[in-house]
């Protein structure tokens, strides 16, 4: 049974999701507070940067035979596109996985196929 992990990065916590070819299952979610300092034209504080950075390497070291999909929503839209690029660039170099930030209109479809 092929499994990966998924990972929803929201405003306020981020979520991890074990799928296979039949389930979705939440494994845990941890609150980081994004929002606090949160600037659009600076993006995310840097301890929240760090503390996401931390979880997510934690997760990718127990989990090295898994793949795992990341997504981002609500906060992360309301970064300037200049910060949003640089911070997808970042993430990618610290974690070597993309930070997939989604429209509305693709999360809405996600929490009514998931609903």
């Amino acid at each position: 049974m092929n499994k990966k992990l998924l990972i929803d990065v929201g405003s306020s916590t981020v979520k991890v999701y074990k799928q296979t070819s039949s389930s979705v299952s939440l494994l845990f979610a941890r609150s980081i507070p994004f929002k606090t300092e949160f600037d659009p034209t600076r993006g995310i504080s840097e301890s929240t940067k760090k503390e996401l950075y931390e979880l997510i390497t934690e997760i990718k070291n127990k989990n090295p035979d898994k793949p795992i999909k990341l997504f981002a929503t609500a906060l992360f839209r309301k970064m300037k596109l200049e910060t949003r690029k640089a911070f997808v660039d970042e993430f990618f170099l610290r974690t070597g996985l993309y930070f997939n930030i989604i429209p509305q209109e693709l999360e809405s479809f996600y929490l009514q196929v998931a609903l």
